[in-house]
C-alpha cells in the first residue's frame, strides 16, 4: 500500500510539473512578439511604475532580447578570497533550467559578473541570457556567440576579491527593482521590464491589446491624420 502511495505522489508530482513547464511555454510564447516599452506601459496601468531596470544597463548587442524566467543571484562587494571560489556561481549555474534567465545583482560592485563560459554553461542548461547590474567581459565572444546579456559595463577584472555572491533563488533588487524567482523578464534595445509573475497574465492581455492599437494609430498617421485627432479617437501616442 504504502509503495503504491509512493506511485501515485510520484505520478502526481510529475504531472504538475508538466503542468508549470507547459504555463510557462505558454507564457512566452505569448511574450514573443511583444516589446519592453509596451509592458512598460501596461505595468504602469496596473499601478506597477517602478518595473524598468536602470537605464545604464544595456544589451552587449543590439538585438540582444531576453524573454524568460528570472533566475536570481544575490551579490554583495567584498575583498573576501573564499576557497574554493565561486561556490555560489558553480551551484547557481548547474541548477539553470530551460527558459531561465540568470539574474546577478551585484550591488555596485567592480568586476565581471559574467563571461563566455558561464555564458557556454548556461547555455547548455536551456537558459536564455543573462541580466545583471555589474560588469561582464569576454564580450566581444559573447556577442560571437549570439548570447544575450545586459550589463552595467564591461570590466576585465574579475569578482574574486570583489564581488562575492551569497545565494541564489532568493528575492534580489536588479538595476534597482526587486526581481523575484520566477518573475519573468523581457529586455530588448530600449530596456529590459521585470513582470510580477502574479500579473504576469493580464500584462500580456493588455500588451498586445495595446500593441494592436499601436498598430492602428501607426497606419492613421500613416495616413496623414493629425497626431491630436489620432490620439482623441485611439487614446494611444
Amino acid at each position: 500500500m504504502t509503495q503504491t502511495k509512493h506511485c501515485v505522489r510520484g505520478q502526481q508530482r510529475r504531472f504538475a510539473e508538466q503542468a508549470r513547464a507547459q504555463e510557462l511555454h505558454d507564457i512566452l510564447r505569448n511574450l514573443e512578439g511583444l516589446y519592453a516599452a509596451v509592458v512598460a506601459d501596461v505595468l504602469d496601468k496596473l499601478g506597477y511604475p517602478d518595473q524598468v531596470v536602470h537605464p545604464c544597463i544595456r544589451p552587449i548587442y543590439p538585438e540582444a532580447r531576453l524573454v524568460g524566467r528570472a533566475f536570481t543571484v544575490a551579490a554583495t562587494p567584498s575583498t573576501e578570497r573564499r576557497i574554493p571560489p565561486y561556490e555560489i556561481e558553480f551551484a547557481a549555474l548547474d541548477s539553470l533550467g530551460p527558459h531561465d534567465i540568470f539574474v546577478y545583482a551585484s550591488k555596485g560592485g567592480v568586476g565581471a559578473t559574467w563571461g563566455e563560459l558561464f555564458s557556454a554553461r548556461a547555455r547548455l542548461r536551456g537558459c536564455l541570457g543573462c541580466l545583471t547590474d555589474g560588469m561582464v567581459r569576454d564580450t566581444a565572444r559573447m556577442i560571437r556567440m549570439r548570447f544575450p546579456v545586459f550589463c552595467a559595463g564591461f570590466c576585465p577584472a574579475d569578482t574574486y576579491g570583489r564581488v562575492q555572491a551569497i545565494a541564489y533563488g532568493v528575492p534580489v533588487i536588479c538595476g534597482g527593482v526587486t526581481v523575484r524567482p520566477g518573475d519573468i523578464v523581457l529586455g530588448d534595445y530600449d530596456g529590459v521590464v521585470i513582470v510580477p509573475s502574479d500579473v504576469v497574465s493580464e500584462v500580456i492581455r493588455l500588451a498586445h491589446d495595446k500593441a494592436s492599437t499601436e498598430s492602428k494609430v501607426r497606419a492613421a498617421l500613416m495616413r496623414g491624420e493629425s497626431v491630436k485627432s489620432v490620439y482623441a479617437k485611439y487614446g494611444v501616442m
